[in-house]
């Protein structure tokens, strides 16, 4: 006997296809829903899954932008991290300049050498210009308010540049949720068109390939290359 708690299971939530085979079955299935609508009994049904597929494609286009906006971001910090060598060699110079390579003082202002500026992480680099800024601070008036300046100005940068970073990944990975959530919600109606069909033409298993091509949800194998005539 047939197990009947198959009935129950959503064949359309099969991770083995993906998004453009399932978009393309749904507008084929579409399309044989409104060719074939005695009385408009599956008016109801047509409009949930036109509002799902939808959902789907504002998703798709909502993640595309996301993900266009996230690499100008990581753009922008990996061309501000590349320039930084020579920003923070500036700021070095002058201090150097006033206390000398070999000072005490230069601790302050340095305490991991200047490698900690081009090796740390992106979620440490601002901890390390607060330390850098703050003994500029303490020592403006030996050094003058143009270092300090340049210190603080490259600080505003790097904070524009990784809070956008960040926030336009955390932004994307909102995006990302909705897509699956518009996908399992398409999935959804798509079942719920089946049961409809199954409900209105029972017995009549043929009656699907009226409404929907499965074939379009199967992955296409490659055709088989002929065996050359090495004779």
């Amino acid at each position: 006997m047939m197990k009947l708690h198959r009935f129950f299971q959503n064949p359309f939530a099969s991770p083995s296809f993906g998004i453009s085979k399932l978009l393309a079955f749904t507008n084929d299935h579409l399309a044989k829903m409104e060719a074939i609508n005695p009385g408009g009994i599956f008016d109801g049904r047509i409009a949930a899954t036109k509002a799902a597929l939808q959902a789907v494609n504002n998703a798709d286009v909502e993640n595309g932008e996301r993900l266009g906006l996230r690499k100008g971001r990581k753009g922008e910090k990996r061309k501000f991290r590349k320039a930084l060598p020579g920003s923070i060699g500036k700021i070095y110079g002058a201090v150097v300049a006033k206390f000398g390579s070999k000072a005490a003082v230069m601790k302050e202002f340095f305490p991991s050498g200047r490698s900690a500026f081009i090796k740390c992480r992106d979620v440490i680099l601002d901890d390390e210009l607060v330390v850098l800024i703050a003994a500029l601070t303490a020592h403006q008036s030996e050094l003058g308010p143009d270092v300090l300046a340049t210190a603080k100005d490259l600080r505003s940068g790097w904070l524009a540049i990784y809070e956008g970073s960040e926030s336009s990944a955390g932004a994307k990975a909102h995006t990302e949720k909705a897509r699956r959530d518009a996908r399992a919600a398409l999935q959804h109606e798509l079942f719920l068109n089946l049961l409809m069909l199954a409900q209105n033409f029972p017995g009549q298993p043929e009656r699907l390939n009226q409404f929907m091509q499965q074939s379009l949800l199967k992955r296409h194998s490659k055709a088989a290359q002929p065996k050359q005539d090495l004779s």
